[in-house]
């Protein structure tokens, strides 16, 4: 299993995500092309009742409508509804079977219930039809990682960032999976890497001190410590990790120090 000490994700939640929508599964006339543009629009500006709304109306006319499962189904998994999610986005799977996408969110849906192996399956089964499916691949990604298959893991993020370079939450993955692997010094880069595109990304500072530590870095690592207690002066875990560092610090030989 994982340790404990590097984390892939903020407070160990389960794997998630919504892989945008594409292009129209099916062309069914111009008035339901335009609905689901509109609810497309009305879901990427956040407006999540909107979208429902859109789409919910296209299915009064044709249930197994598989764009508007798709969205409805996504729309519910980013306002936190993930059983309505895994229903939508169950249904529009049996109708839209080659698109990866509706897989991949799926899957989202089925991880965020712990609904593991089902989510794993879903998440298999967009990466057959796409192998270098950015969210796909995270997901994926994410499991092996919690599983401590860190090689595995490292596969999966590598391909995630070949297509998507600037997942942040990848990005940091992939350090979790080198420094649970002991290459800590290529975690670092990671991390660091993150905190150039993201100063304020909690997980990657995190991690980044909890890698210099393992270095024998204690100094520079409260450093990091104390910038991520600023924005959250009552974190319990921050607190022990920099009393850990603060420690290890005063144990250095003056030669170290100096």
């Amino acid at each position: 299993m994982a340790s404990r000490r590097f984390r892939g994700r903020r407070g160990g939640t389960p794997p998630t995500g919504a892989s945008r929508p594409g292009a129209p599964l099916v062309g069914s006339g111009a008035e339901p092309k335009s609905a689901l543009v509109r609810a497309e629009a009305a879901l990427r500006a956040g407006r999540l009742g909107e979208a429902e709304a859109l789409c919910r109306r296209l299915l009064a006319t044709d249930g197994r409508q598989p764009d508007a499962l798709h969205l409805l189904g996504i729309a519910a998994l980013q306002g936190g509804r993930q059983a309505d999610a895994a229903e939508f986005l169950g249904q529009a799977a049996a109708v839209a079977r080659r698109n990866p996408d509706v897989h991949s969110n799926l899957a989202s849906a089925l991880l965020g219930l712990g609904r593991i192996q089902e989510g794993r399956a879903a998440l298999e089964r967009a990466l057959k039809l796409a192998p270098s499916h950015p969210q796909a691949n995270y997901n994926l990604g994410l499991l092996a990682l919690r599983e401590g298959h860190f090689a595995k893991a490292r596969r999966h993020l590598e391909r995630t960032l070949k297509a998507a370079p600037r997942h942040l939450d990848a990005i940091v993955a992939l350090g979790v999976a080198l420094a649970e692997s002991g290459e800590f010094e290529a975690a670092v880069g990671r991390f660091r890497e993150v905190l150039v595109l993201h100063d304020a990304h909690p997980s990657a500072r995190l991690n980044l001190a909890n890698a210099l530590v393992e270095l024998g870095r204690p100094r520079e690592a409260i450093g990091h410590y104390r910038v991520l207690l600023e924005a959250d002066p009552s974190s319990p875990n921050v607190h022990f990790h920099l009393a850990l560092a603060e420690t290890k610090a005063e144990l250095l030989p003056e030669a170290i120090l100096s």
